[in-house]
């Protein structure tokens, strides 16, 4: 059963992008990818999957009631802001983006988020090295997003002066998953 009140986006590599980049470690990421999808499934909420470059039909993993999308924008930054604002058009009261290449994301990670959003107004992921994996909100502002140069992650101090400046509560969780 869907909670249609929270929503999870997740930004996807596709398979063929990964491989055909030739990275030593492709099959590697293909596989974290895979670990991730399979947590985020766990949860109750509708997903949305923007993948990097086309919308993958014969994908490697089962998406049933997942929505499909390609990514728009030419800087990660406005990829994400115009995913956040494709969600804001429904109903979703919480809505948590995802990286999919996050190593060790669990089903209780994202519950976490999705319940600090209860009493906040943003939510952060930050590994060890200062990346952000996850980052979570009740409201859409593209403030947060404007002008910003992030590459594969939104910037964590970013995120939280803009917050700052916009009146917006925020929480950190605690679990330390990392961003490839």
């Amino acid at each position: 059963m869907i909670d249609n009140t929270k929503a999870i986006i997740v930004f996807k590599q596709n398979n063929e992008s990964l491989s055909a980049a030739n990275l030593s470690n492709a099959q590697e990421l293909i596989n974290r990818q895979t670990e991730t999808l399979n947590a985020i499934s766990e949860i109750t909420a509708q997903k949305f999957i923007f993948y990097s470059d086309y919308i993958e039909r014969e994908d490697v993993m089962e998406f049933d009631n997942w929505v499909k999308m390609p990514q728009y924008g030419n800087t990660f930054s406005a990829k994400l802001k115009d995913a956040f604002h494709i969600i804001k058009s429904g109903d979703y009261k919480k809505t948590v983006f995802i990286n999919s290449l996050t190593q060790n994301l669990s089903a209780s990670i994202l519950e976490d988020a999705f319940n600090r959003l209860d009493t906040n107004d943003v939510v952060l992921g930050v590994d060890s090295n200062n990346n952000c994996y996850l980052l979570g909100f009740t409201q859409f502002n593209s403030e947060f997003f404007n002008e910003k140069t992030w590459d594969l992650a939104p910037n964590p101090k970013d995120i939280e002066a803009e917050a700052d400046k916009l009146g917006f509560s925020v929480s950190k969780l605690s679990q330390t998953p990392a961003l490839v």
